[in-house]
């Protein structure tokens, strides 16, 4: 063997070398990697463990029962409705002492406050006036703490139509 060919022998076996130890490097990188995953695979079992532990059966069956609850409930609900009178002849007889003035103040209040007004004001004087005729009243009154402006419509001794803005819509 010529010394050229043995340089050349010995440089392909020093590139092998270096190509293999660099596999090699690689490989263990992977190998660790490996054992990471290996760990995170343990955990997740564990996890999967502890879910197949967790059971909904008691859960579903707590739930029918508390809708069969419900149930009865409502159909004692419905029993008590239908037994109760309607009015309590006490109410009837105090409705019948108010004049046709007040009732239609108090429904007009009731109304308003059902539709999320407080401190409801009429401004205009109702009189003695017959309830069924149809009036245009002035009204003042707050919502979430701002002062609402309007009118209130009535006939027929009942709320007909609301009109009222906001004071911070008066101003442009």
């Amino acid at each position: 063997m010529s010394p050229l060919q043995f340089a050349l022998f010995f440089a392909a076996l020093l590139i092998c070398y270096v190509l293999v130890h660099l596999r090699l490097t690689k490989f263990e990188t992977y190998l660790r990697e490996i054992s990471g995953l290996r760990l995170l695979n343990e955990r997740l079992q564990g996890v999967s463990d502890a879910l197949k532990r967790v059971t909904v059966d008691g859960v579903e069956a707590r739930l029918d029962q508390i809708a069969a609850e419900l149930v009865q409930i409502r159909t004692l609900a419905d029993r008590l409705e239908r037994a109760a009178p309607v009015r309590a002849p006490v109410e009837v007889e105090s409705e019948s002492r108010e004049s046709g003035a007040e009732r239609l103040r108090r429904e007009v209040i009731q109304h308003l406050e059902a539709a999320g007004y407080r401190n409801v004001r009429i401004v205009t004087a109702i009189g003695e006036s017959e309830s069924a005729e149809p009036l245009e009243l002035a009204v003042e009154c707050d919502r979430q703490q701002i002062a609402h402006k309007g009118k209130v419509l009535t006939a027929a001794g009942a709320v007909a139509d609301v009109r009222l803005r906001s004071v911070t819509q008066s101003f442009p």
